[in-house]
Formats: structure tokens, C-alpha cells, sequence
């Protein structure tokens, strides 16, 4: 698989987090673009390369990543969450999204993005 098929996005504003699933999938490798911890770096990151797939924190604090998915959902690039709140309700158009509690296994994490890359 070439790297172009092989990138994923990650959104998470919790630093050791994002390190482990950075980590995590470039020893799968994938090559990551981010970690952004903020919507704006999202943003900036997805208007230099839209990803393969995408891995989003829910809420960085208290701003929702639900408009950024629900963006790149639009461009068919399929997404995955995180969160460590329980029953989170998910917008109608991302409802067969998965969920991952945190603290996530990183090896079921990597497992379901190569899933979604195909």
C-alpha cells in the first residue's frame, strides 16, 4: 500500500494521547498528519492534505469536532472517535461511525483504520 493510502489524520488536545496513537500508527506504518489539538490546527492540516482516514477526539474542551468530521465525511473520508464520555450521541450522518472509549487499546485502534482504509 503506498503512503497516500496510508494517511490518517489525528485530532486529539490531550498531548500523551495523540503521542501514543501517533506512535502507535507510524509503527504500523502510517504516516500521520497532525496531531492537531485544536480545530484551527485541523483545519490547517486538512487544507495542506485530506487524509485517508481520521481519528478525532470528540470535544477538545468544549468545542465539538463534529463539524470537521461531518467535513470529511462529505469528501468520503471515513472517521473514528475517541472520547471519555460515556453515551455520546453521534450527528444522524456519522452514526456508523465507531467509538473508542478512552484510554483506548491502540492495537484495536490501528486494527479498525486499516478496516476503514480498505
Amino acid at each position: 500500500m503506498n503512503d497516500r493510502l496510508r494517511t490518517v489524520l489525528i485530532v486529539e488536545d490531550e498531548p500523551i494521547i495523540a503521542m501514543d496513537m501517533a506512535d502507535a500508527l507510524n509503527r504500523a506504518g502510517w504516516t500521520v498528519i497532525g496531531p492537531a489539538g485544536t480545530i484551527k490546527q485541523a483545519e490547517a492540516a486538512i487544507a495542506k492534505e485530506y487524509p485517508t482516514v481520521a481519528v478525532l477526539d470528540i470535544n477538545l474542551g468544549s468545542v465539538s469536532t463534529f463539524p470537521i468530521a461531518e467535513r470529511l465525511h462529505a469528501s468520503d473520508v471515513p472517521v473514528a472517535f475517541l472520547t471519555g464520555q460515556a453515551n455520546m450521541d453521534l450527528p444522524p450522518v456519522l452514526n456508523g461511525a465507531k467509538v473508542f472509549s478512552k484510554p483506548a487499546a491502540m492495537d484495536d485502534l490501528v486494527a479498525h483504520l486499516e478496516v476503514l482504509a480498505g
